[in-house]
């Protein structure tokens, strides 16, 4: 099987303040544009293998991703293991009515979240986290002994929410 893995991440936000004073008014605008784009290979700005999920957790049943080991299902091909070892794009798109809290898995959590057991980063309802290092070095993964992160709705039902993650 051939592998031609690229693309980009984009974050683009535009605000404007009118701010009335006595009889005069002004506008503050400001925003911010950020563009990553990922060759195809290694190396900084490169990736090489991609992963997206959709899930639906139960209440108090939290998913834990082992990033050295997950699998998908390639259309006419059967079903792939994608090992990271890098990751550079993590994005999580909180689709769910619930908040979800993400943190480091409880076995082999990775080193570059929150630890499970600790306050994790909350994405709420609607929300979106996404986490980027286009670096070389990028985001670790080490099979067996940092390679899990863990996606947990608590106890709240309602939980849904797609992930993708892009790396080497």
């Amino acid at each position: 099987m051939s592998l031609n893995v690229n693309g980009s991440v984009r974050v683009t936000s535009g605000f404007t303040e009118t701010i009335t004073v006595g009889l005069g008014s002004a506008g503050v605008s400001e925003g911010i544009a950020w563009l990553q784009q990922y060759g195809t290979g290694t190396g900084a700005g490169n990736i090489n293998e991609k992963w997206s999920k959709t899930s639906t957790p139960a209440a108090s049943t939290p998913d834990t991703w082992t990033l050295s080991a997950l699998t998908d299902t390639i259309s006419g091909s059967g079903s792939r293991t994608i090992a990271f070892a890098k990751a550079k794009s993590l994005i999580i798109n909180n689709t769910g009515s619930c908040p979800l809290i993400l943190t480091a898995g409880a076995s082999h959590g990775v080193a570059w979240l929150p630890p499970s057991g600790a306050q994790g980063v909350t994405i709420p309802a609607g929300g979106i986290f996404v986490l980027e290092d286009p670096t070389a070095g990028a985001l670790t993964v080490t099979a067996s002994t940092n390679d899990t992160i863990k996606i947990d709705p608590g106890t709240n039902s309602g939980a849904a929410y797609s992930i993708e993650i892009a790396g080497e």
